[in-house]
């Protein structure tokens, strides 16, 4: 279903926020739930070497942003005690009512051609050029960062072409620990 609509938005037969609201209404026939969600993020298995990554970011002060098509909670859980290391998250919002059943979605802005507007915003609250930021990103909605000057790198590619060097300015087709960054950090 996903795959479906996500087409259906490519095609542009749909908007982000047509897409959020039929999602929306398929997850509340279904009754979603934050629980289902807290499920969800559990199975979610960290990149191996995230602590160590993490350590020598901040020993670095090196901020740390997440831009996402994923939903909030589910990156804030899936995180767990790492969540702080973060200095920023835009993702797509899920509210809940008292009874944590699902209420609404709301889509986040920076998911596709919005995270190129994200990273002038990072550059511009950081007073730093858009060419000092890494943006590391694995798929086609991450494809439009480069449209604000940043360096990019894929990882693990999934439905995007990596070896265009206009999108990804470098690539690691499979990497297996968060601390094969750190050659592109020029630290």
């Amino acid at each position: 279903m996903c795959q479906y609509y996500h087409k259906q938005f490519d095609e542009k037969k749909i908007t982000h926020p047509e897409w959020c609201s039929i999602t929306e209404k398929y997850f509340k026939d279904r009754d979603m739930n934050l629980q289902i969600l807290k499920e969800i993020a559990t199975e979610i298995k960290l990149m191996p070497g995230i602590e160590k990554f993490l350590s020598l970011m901040r020993e670095h002060d090196i901020k740390l942003y997440i831009v996402s098509g994923s939903i909030f909670h589910v990156i804030r859980y899936a995180l767990g005690p790492y969540f702080s290391y973060f200095d920023g998250i835009k993702a797509n919002q899920f509210f809940f009512n008292d009874d944590d059943k699902l209420l609404k979605i709301v889509g986040t802005a920076y998911d596709f051609e919005g995270k190129s507007e994200y990273i002038k915003m990072i550059s511009h609250e950081l007073r730093i050029d858009t060419y000092s930021i890494l943006f590391v990103g694995n798929s086609l909605n991450d494809e439009y960062a480069y449209r604000s000057g940043a360096k990019t790198l894929c990882i693990n590619p999934k439905l995007t072409d990596f070896n265009n060097k206009t999108i990804w300015h470098n690539c690691l087709e499979r990497c297996h620990d968060l601390n094969e960054i750190f050659p592109f950090l020029n630290l």
